[in-house]
């Protein structure tokens, strides 16, 4: 938990301080709400000079805690908003995990 801290507190700005606090919240404590609430913060507040990696990795897990919530039409603009978000073919590469989730959240909230 320390090391985890310790990463915390290098992250470089507000956006990625909120995403990791949503990450952990969505993925460890499964608190779907404070989730939600905590991005929709870091999306109002915090986007400015946003690198295009960290706003895909967080409309993704947006995606994911609206779909977790049943919030299927939230849930669907999500996952527009990350399709339509310009990354390079590297960042591709290097996000091939979170595009496989994308995926994943897509076929869950069409089929629900």
């Amino acid at each position: 938990m320390e090391a985890e801290d310790e990463r915390i507190r290098e992250l470089e700005s507000k956006f990625e301080m909120a995403y990791a606090a949503a990450y952990r919240l969505a993925c460890s404590k499964e608190d779907f709400l404070a989730a939600r609430n905590t991005l929709e913060v870091a999306f109002r507040k915090f986007t400015d000079g946003l690198n295009s990696d960290i706003l895909f990795k967080a409309k993704v897990l947006q995606a994911e805690v609206f779909a977790s919530l049943g919030q299927k039409k939230q849930a669907k603009g999500a996952i527009r908003e990350a399709n339509e978000i310009q990354l390079t073919e590297h960042e591709k590469v290097q996000l091939n995990s979170i595009y496989e989730r994308l995926k994943e959240i897509n076929e869950q909230v069409e089929t629900d």
